[in-house]
């Protein structure tokens, strides 16, 4: 076994449903992140089923490996007598054991592991991974999501992944992809519709909160046509987010590499391009 569960006996069936899962999933979360890179075994981990009436999955303050998992049976809401272990509960345990995994192949310091800005590239990278690794583990994902990591696994293999995390440990921005995979990132030939839907999410998420200096970071702003087309956005704040649907790289005029990316705008197609500068794509139209 990989973890001892505690519990009350109330909650004597939770424990049996989860313990061969996180048993699996900590082999399993091993071996892909490689875990004996460290020279150190893996750790075994304590979950403590807990009666709260804050249904958070929560690492322990003041023990490293220790998850804390609230009790179904203590929410506000009852779970149905059928459902000893929710999906929602399984997912949160899942990604917590995904998240610890990758943070400890980067090698970030524990409790606190100092994760970037969700607005950064390293953020998305990592949150990226971590969604992938919960789906390998629960089975359960939107495949778009994951297509971005995937199309890292399957064009560069899985021993991808702890490469990755290593780099984005000694360097937090999209170079990382270019230290782990090697190559310039415009010729890496992976699936980077994702990255772009994130952008484009993070761009309406920006608006709404009338943040206009982390929105004009990811422009480029050094181009007076970027700057034409961002004014046009800002006077559109309730425009839909664009749905990406492809994205295609290239070299521009000026011999930078950048990103057609077909979108639709309610329903109607359009095409955004990015391009890359001081080592990230930022949007220029």
């Amino acid at each position: 076994q990989a973890a001892d569960v505690r519990y009350h006996e109330l909650d004597a069936e939770l424990a049996r449903e989860l313990q061969p899962r996180v048993d699996r999933w900590w082999a399993d979360g091993c071996r892909i992140m490689e875990c004996a890179a460290t020279g150190e075994s893996a750790p075994r981990l304590v979950l403590d089923i807990i009666a709260t009436p804050d249904q958070t999955v929560r690492w322990d303050e003041d023990a490293d490996w220790t998850l804390n998992v609230p009790s179904p049976l203590a929410g506000d809401e009852r779970t149905r007598a059928d459902e000893v272990l929710p999906d929602a509960l399984e997912d949160d345990v899942a990604r917590a054991l995904a998240e610890r995994l990758f943070d400890r192949a980067m090698g970030a310091p524990l409790p606190e592991n100092g994760q970037p800005s969700s607005a950064d590239d390293a953020a998305w990278l990592r949150g990226s991974a971590v969604e992938w690794l919960t789906a390998i583990f629960t089975g359960r994902s939107e495949l778009r999501n994951l297509a971005f990591t995937q199309s890292v696994i399957d064009r560069f293999g899985a021993p991808a992944l702890p490469r990755l995390a290593r780099a984005l440990a000694q360097n937090p921005t999209l170079g990382a992809l270019v230290d782990a995979l090697g190559g310039p990132l415009e010729t890496l030939n992976i699936d980077w519709r994702p990255f772009f839907q994130w952008r484009l999410d993070l761009e309406k998420t920006l608006l709404s909160r009338n943040d206009t200096g982390a929105l004009a970071a990811q422009w480029d702003m050094n181009d007076p046509t970027a700057q034409a087309a961002l004014q046009n956005r800002m006077q559109a704040p309730l425009q839909a987010t664009a749905q990406v649907q492809q994205a295609s790289m290239s070299y521009g005029p000026d011999g930078l590499p950048q990103a057609a990316v077909s979108v639709t705008v309610d329903g109607a197609p359009a095409i955004v391009y990015f391009r890359l500068v001081d080592g990230t794509w930022k949007r220029f139209a």
